[in-house]
């Protein structure tokens, strides 16, 4: 289930960075996720990602700073789904809130392939950002 596809190679992330395109679930965020999160953040983990601005994940968001999180929250009309990514450098886990399911996909290339892609969302939204604040 989704709390192994969570634990899964926990150990190897230890000091490394997890990207992330975090999705909304429905109704309070399952103790797990917060488990899970202070696991990474003791093994000197972090996270760059992006997550909805969802009254569903108020709380749960709050925490980003107590971590370190750099997580750039997205309006809903740019980005509501139910569905997150986390990408590392050997694997990507997907996980399905609604299904309450996961999917690991243990590939170097196929976990590379991802990063560029995140690297290039997380670039242009900088570059927004950035043009919106001038």
């Amino acid at each position: 289930g989704i709390k192994e596809a969570l634990e899964y190679q926990l150990p190897r992330l230890a000091r490394k960075e997890v990207l992330a395109l975090y999705g909304k679930g429905r109704g309070p965020v399952p103790r797990m996720y917060y488990d899970y999160n202070k696991v990474l953040s003791d093994q000197g983990s972090t996270i760059r990602g992006f997550a909805p601005h969802h009254i569903s994940l108020k709380e749960f968001r709050a925490l980003d700073k107590k971590y370190g999180w750099n997580i750039i929250p997205l309006d809903e009309s740019e980005f509501s789904s139910e569905v997150s990514l986390e990408i590392t450098d050997t694997f990507v886990r997907i996980v399905l809130y609604k299904d309450k399911q996961a999917v690991i996909i243990d590939n170097p290339d196929f976990a590379k392939s991802m990063k560029q892609i995140f690297e290039l969302l997380w670039k242009h939204k900088r570059r927004v950002s950035t043009k919106l604040e001038s």
